[in-house]
């Protein structure tokens, strides 16, 4: 046991919960289900993907073993790195309702990018594994896997109904979500036919699209916290009200500016940033109204909402090409451990408040107490512990002869 992982029942947020992230726990690094699959995997020669702990839970009841899931998140390159360990061959088996293509096709990406091969399964309209396998036992999953398709050719299947290649006016919309696939497959054969198959549907020469591949950037890696040096913490008194922020944070502000400026950066806040995150008035709005945009460019401003939003909302539209030539990963992890870590640190600065006003007789207990938590702060979030409070080494000076 690594770690706790929940999914609520019913409505509400956050959909999953997890345990706080350790030094043997970090849910990007870590499957669910795939302790108990690995045999099944090597067996079988092909992981299934699915979305969700009940999903898992209905297909290995249902005699399907092979199966695994992400922590409640996107698939990240270390969860791919695991499966790359033992198997050659992915089937993802999420929703097919527009979330789950958008979540299907990063995962795919990502799975490319370590050489496996992906197929893409497509549910039934409205349903999902776990409602599927509960009417129909594992025989109504077999016609869906059988109908499985490579990834790539599923996108071209969603763009060919779309009518994206039939005038010039769709074509290179089409062939820019194409391109990042091909540019994240690292087998050299598998790129090759990928770009066979897009020249011949798209009629762009193979010559032009290697070289428009060549030109794409590639993904910049989501960067770990440094590790805490080796020293003495001793936080000083914090001026943070234990009351919310009401005139906005710096965080919140650099999450809604990369959410205006882009539909990649409104996908992933959409599923890994819980919308109670935002406290100062007219951001919980914006950020709710962001994360139901679905194009992928600036998202424009709409009508009939606060004028203040929608003032800070044009500002942020203004301000596109600036938030998407910065570091845009740094920031994004940046503004969302300290929005996580902001109700850990209000609980700190409550203690020392408590410790002040209470009588002598109760210090000791309340003094061990804040000793766990300052501990527990400084190894949660060590950036942020630095921030607020700064690092400090006590040594002793040499004695004097």
């Amino acid at each position: 046991m690594v770690g706790f992982g929940g999914r609520i029942l019913g409505q509400g947020e956050p959909k999953y919960l997890n345990s706080p992230e350790s030094p043997i726990f970090k849910k990007g690094q870590t499957l669910y289900n795939l302790h108990a699959a690995r045999n099944a995997i090597r067996k079988e020669g092909a992981v299934i993907i699915v979305e969700g702990y009940f999903d898992v839970l209905r297909l290995v009841v249902a005699g399907v073993e092979h199966v695994v899931a992400p922590l409640g998140t996107a698939l990240t390159g270390d969860q791919a790195a695991l499966l790359k360990r033992l198997t050659q061959q992915a089937l993802l088996l999420l929703d097919s309702d527009m979330a789950g293509l958008k979540a299907t096709f990063r995962a795919g990406d990502e799975l490319l990018r370590h050489e496996l091969r992906v197929r893409v399964a497509t549910m039934p309209p409205g349903e999902d594994p776990d409602t599927l396998v509960q009417k129909g036992g594992a025989r109504a999953l077999e016609p869906v896997i059988a109908d499985a398709v490579d990834v790539l050719e599923r996108k071209i299947q969603i763009l060919d109904r779309r009518g994206w290649f039939t005038g010039m006016e769709h074509r290179r919309e089409a062939l820019d979500r194409l391109l990042p696939t091909i540019r994240a497959t690292r087998d050299p054969i598998q790129r090759e036919l990928y770009l066979s198959l897009v020249s011949e549907r798209s009629g762009v020469s193979k010559a032009v699209l290697e070289q428009e591949v060549a030109n794409l950037k590639e993904p910049a890696p989501r960067q770990a916290p440094p590790p805490a040096p080796d020293q003495d913490h001793r936080p000083r008194p914090s001026t943070e009200s234990a009351a919310p922020r009401t005139d906005g944070t710096p965080a919140e502000l650099a999450l809604l500016r990369l959410m205006v400026a882009s539909g990649e950066w409104r996908r992933r806040a959409a599923e890994g940033v819980p919308p109670e995150w935002f406290e100062a008035p007219g951001h919980r709005e914006m950020f709710d109204r962001l994360a139901a945009v679905g194009d992928d460019g600036p998202a424009p401003v709409p009508e009939g909402i606060d004028p203040a939003i929608q003032a800070r909302w044009a500002r942020f539209l203004a301000e596109t090409p600036q938030a998407l030539a910065g570091p845009q990963d740094r920031i994004f992890d940046g503004a969302c451990r300290v929005l996580e870590a902001r109700p850990h640190f209000r609980a700190l600065d409550r203690l020392n408040r408590q410790i002040e006003r209470a009588p002598a007789s109760e210090h000791a207990t309340l003094a061990a107490r804040k000793r766990e938590l300052v501990e527990e702060l400084r190894t949660r979030y060590p950036e942020e512990f630095q921030r607020r409070y700064g690092w400090r080494r006590t040594r002793r000076r040499p004695e004097r002869r």
